[in-house]
């Protein structure tokens, strides 16, 4: 035996004490012994140990106790080291079990300074789990400095696992740039999407350059933009270790890093709003070499679509394999319009060469079945081979993001979901308008835990309704029968719990009564929008589902059944799909108890009447969100809801008064949310002002997270309300002041004092003044969105130059008729960050202007252009540079634009004919439509003066076009006289 002192560095040599025998220590004792050591911070401590086993299992001691060093013949050797620390290196000696002690550094450095194999071994298969992830950089520079290359690589897969969860943390920026380099080169770097992969990189970088040590000699990276959904703090902190190196000083270096990312696969908007302007494209890599410009990207985009796996593999390599892992839980494409099925596809292939497809005639199998997939055959799981399905299968994907990728084959993706994501919980296919109903069938027999489906489309409110105004109730009240025939019957999705249909305009009764057969266990439900569903269809869906908690039906045709049905049961309620619906009956039952609905949308449903909703709104006290907007709602309505919990109430546009809305603030102090514009039976602010001090006086005992932040006020507020609820909007964020309500200019001077945190600000006929939207600007440091719609007052160019440079949306609607194309030139030079733009009534803009917008702003999605002089005199093709378009409205600016110019947006296109330099527009053919949705032309009359003898141009009415389901419908709507 020998006997083994352990004391502190710098520690002085006390006498002999007792020392305890390491064998006779089982796994209490060894905590006893540590737990002693830390309470009582003994700088020695002394063990008897078997001179053997430290030989065995300790490199260090080996080299120690049998080479020929001095301690090799003695009996006692002192160490200097922590006693706590070496006391868990010794119980791991003995008893092989790892226990990971508080301070975990000098843990690290004791294993590889000791060289105790079995921790060893044992915290490189540990490294993994999630509360040892955090050690990995510091593990990995201990063990790259002593030549254990095995557990360093076994840090960096750790780290490259984990990567997306340890990057959020605040001690990423300290991260060494070789660790940061050799995980994102790791074949199992795990992400949700490229996009994250670079905003890291971006953000490292910045929080580098801000450290006095770093100075990068070339373009400012720390003022890049990132997404406003993306946030890593930065910490000084440094206690985990993390090598300090700075190799980041030359422009080579911070080549190679973005070289690593897949710029294929960024999202399009990502790219012209971010990236474009703030990097230059030669950082990036496209086909192993460096990317010329940022146009070239688009098309090879172009190029993606309709090729086969085998030729992008070939043209493109790895640029187009989404990094997709046997841990990945997340695959986000979102905004990525160049993915297809082929793309997915290869991305599948290649995830299953490195698990195990080698054999080249399996291979060859399995290219063969995935092109014909992409061809258009829908094949299942089952028509693979069973071997290689497992393969394939992704099973710990479980949510899949694929929104606005529209050039995805609907069986090609249905196919795709089946073989490699048999456990999908979460699909969101939003804005996707190639793709229908009938994919949930074409999926249900594989993914059978599905919980949450996300298939909403964009839609416009003012055309949905028209459209039911005009088709009338009777537009789709026909026989069940008559539609089941042509929908194929999916298998059941008991899983399903929620599914959003917005927008789905093509959705009829016939595939509500589809749903509710097939999804038994549905709790949410949107189905805003689909203006082709019935009173009757609904009520008979409804009727069905006892435990909605969610409900959004706005602009349909939910009526009086549909509320029967919510709250009562159905008598004689059809069970074979050749029952007509019309057979369908309702009883009220009192005895019927309260719906545990907690979100009601029923914005627009006109033809609800306010006994059926008062009706509703007694049966549902749990409600936190509630959408009364553009009803026909009064007082006697809103005062039937008894409920407490409201965390959002939109009444815009209603008939309720100030006693209502004062009885709803004065009752629910968790309001976070309110919405009264346009309510012009508000008039009085007395009681409102009663209420604010009630729902003040509550708040200031709750968290400020509790106070109001968002509002939107309108006729009856005046500054005296505001005053008044000024403890209350300390932490808003949103507001919105429309038509009859009244801020002063000294109120207005002052609020970035009462609501620092303002995010969103919207003024509507309001008087206003430079001083006032000046000093508000300055202020208002987290400022995103402006919009200022027929503001009076002296308003000058002096507005342009206080504009924040965080805007991304931007809105001036008349009151500015002096803009020139020089205000143009120093606003968009100074907000490059704008995706939203709307300008209305500026006549003295030209087509200079145009092209300095689309110059500097091409990662703008939306743009209105309404009134502004001669802007598109000369065809506006500039507006072809912004690829990420996705609504386009342009009126009287212009009459320059060609016949094909309805080819720009992505989303919704609105034109005025009078802006055709050849007196109309070419509707777009099928083929190139992409994922436009709704086409609208809008159509003048002449009015003429007969007093004053002059003409002017009158909206007379507006054509539209949508397209849906591959179907293309039409409908004139007049606006004006």
């Amino acid at each position: 035996m020998l006997k083994l002192t352990i004391k502190q560095h710098g520690a002085p040599d006390e006498g002999d004490g007792p020392a305890h025998d390491c064998a006779s220590l089982d796994e209490h004792g060894w905590s006893s012994l540590i737990q002693q050591c830390i309470d009582e911070d003994l700088s020695s401590i002394a063990f008897l140990v078997s001179r053997d086993l430290l030989q065995q299992k300790s490199s260090f001691f080996r080299s120690l106790l049998g080479g020929d060093f001095r301690e090799s013949v003695e009996n006692h050797v002192s160490i200097a080291w922590d006693p706590a620390t070496f006391c868990c290196l010794l119980e791991c000696l003995y008893s092989e079990k790892l226990h990971i002690p508080c301070d975990m550094e000098c843990f690290l450095e004791g294993i590889l300074f000791f060289g105790v194999e079995t921790a060893m071994i044992s915290l490189t298969e540990r490294i993994g789990e999630r509360e040892l992830v955090k050690w990995a950089p510091k593990l990995w520079n201990l063990a790259k400095g002593l030549g254990q290359y095995s557990v360093a690589e076994a840090c960096i897969k750790a780290f490259a696992i984990n990567f997306e969860d340890e990057v959020k943390k605040s001690n990423f920026a300290n991260l060494a740039f070789q660790f940061l380099v050799a995980c994102m080169e790791h074949k199992q770097l795990t992400i949700t999407s490229e996009l994250f992969l670079c905003e890291a990189i971006l953000k490292w970088i910045s929080c580098k350059q801000k450290m006095e040590a770093c100075s990068i000699k070339m373009l400012p990276l720390c003022n890049v933009p990132l997404s406003k959904n993306y946030n890593i703090k930065h910490s000084g902190d440094n206690s985990l270790g993390y090598q300090e190196d700075y190799f980041i000083d030359s422009d080579e270096t911070i080549s190679n890093i973005f070289h690593k990312v897949k710029i294929l696969l960024l999202p399009l908007d990502y790219i012209t709003g971010i990236l474009y302007g703030s990097l230059p494209a030669s950082m990036f890599r496209v086909k192993a070499t460096e990317l010329t410009a940022y146009e070239k990207l688009f098309c090879l985009h172009e190029e993606i679509d309709g090729k086969t796996i085998r030729q992008l593999q070939a043209a493109h390599g790895n640029d187009l394999t989404l990094r997709i892992t046997k841990h990945t839980k997340t695959l986000d494409l979102s905004g990525c319009h160049q993915i297809t099925a082929a793309v997915l596809f290869l991305s599948l292939m290649q995830l299953g060469s490195k698990h195990g497809i080698s054999d080249l005639k399996l291979y060859s199998k399995l290219e063969a079945e995935v092109l014909k997939i992409v061809r258009g055959e829908m094949i299942t799981s089952n028509s693979f081979d069973q071997d290689l399905c497992k393969k394939l299968m992704v099973e710990s994907l479980f949510e899949v993001n694929l929104q606005r990728c529209w050039r995805l084959n609907q069986s090609a993706l249905a196919s795709w979901l089946c073989v490699g994501c048999p456990n999908l919980k979460l699909l969101d296919i939003s804005h996707c308008p190639q793709l229908d109903f009938s994919i949930l069938s074409q999926i249900s027999l594989s993914c059978k835990s599905l919980e949450k489906v996300k298939m909403q489309l964009y839609f416009n409110r003012f055309f949905v309704k028209s459209k039911i105004l005009q088709d009338g109730v009777s537009c789709a009240n026909h026989s069940l029968s008559r539609d089941m025939d042509s929908i194929p019957l999916c298998g059941c999705l008991p899983s399903l719990t929620s599914l959003s249909l917005e927008g789905r305009s093509s959705l009829k009764d016939s595939h509500l009564d589809l749903l509710a057969r097939c999804c038994i266990n549905l709790t949410a439900i949107n189905l805003g929008g689909c203006f082709e569903l019935t009173d009757r269809g609904l009520a008979k869906f409804l009727a069905r589902f006892k435990s909605l908690t969610m409900l959004e039906v706005a602009y349909t045709a939910f009526g009086e059944l549909s509320v029967n049905a919510l709250l009562c049961e159905a008598v004689a309620v059809p069970s074979q799909p050749s029952e007509n619906l019309c057979s369908l009956e309702m009883r009220h039952d009192a005895s019927i108890g309260n719906c545990i609905l907690t979100a009601l949308n029923l914005e627009g449903c006109s033809r609800v009447n306010n006994i059926s909703i008062s009706r509703l709104l007694k049966k549902t006290p749990f409600l936190k969100y509630l959408n009364l907007g553009y009803m026909r709602v009064d007082d006697s309505t809103l005062l039937s809801f008894g409920g407490t919990l409201l965390k959002k109430l939109n009444l815009r546009e209603t008939e309720v008064t100030e006693c209502s809305v004062a009885h709803i603030l004065k009752w629910n102090q968790q309001l976070e949310n309110l919405s009264v514009q346009g309510c012009k039976s508000i008039s009085v602010s007395s009681a409102l002002e009663t209420a604010v001090a009630a729902h003040e006086d509550c708040a200031s005992n709750m968290l400020k997270g509790s106070s109001l932040k968002h509002l939107a006020l309108g006729w009856g507020f005046t500054d005296s309300v505001l005053k008044a609820w000024k403890s209350s909007l300390w932490c808003l964020q949103s507001l919105s002041l429309g038509l009859g309500g009244r801020i002063s200019e000294g109120l207005l001077n002052t609020l970035f004092a009462s609501s620092p945190h303002l995010e969103d600000l919207s003024l509507t006929f309001q008087m206003v003044s430079d001083t006032s939207l000046v000093s508000l600007l300055k202020n208002l440091p987290m400022l995103w969105s402006l919009e200022l719609h027929h503001c009076l007052g002296d308003v000058s160019r002096e507005i342009i130059c206080s504009m924040p440079t965080t805007l991304t949306k931007l809105c001036l609607e008349r009151g500015f008729a002096w803009m020139t194309d020089g205000d143009i030139e120093l606003l968009s030079s100074s907000c490059k960050a704008l995706t939203n733009v709307a300008f209305t009534g500026c006549p003295l803009l030209t087509p200079k202007s145009l092209r300095m917008m689309c110059k500097n702003w091409q990662g703008v999605t939306n743009f209105v252009l309404k009134e502004c002089g001669t802007m598109t005199l000369d065809g506006g093709c500039c507006l072809f540079v912004c690829k990420a378009l996705q609504q386009l409205t342009l009126r009287h600016s212009g009459p320059g634009l060609s016949k094909d110019f309805a080819e720009c947006a992505h989303v919704e296109l609105c034109l005025d004919i009078c802006d055709s330099k050849d007196g109309g527009f070419n509707s777009i053919k099928a083929d190139k439509k992409r994922s436009l949705v709704l086409l609208r032309f809008t159509r003048c009359t002449t009015l003429r003066n007969g007093f004053m003898g002059f003409t002017r141009q009158h909206y007379k009415d507006s054509v539209f076009i949508q397209w849906l389901d591959n179907q293309e419908r039409s409908v004139v709507i007049n606006e004006g006289l």
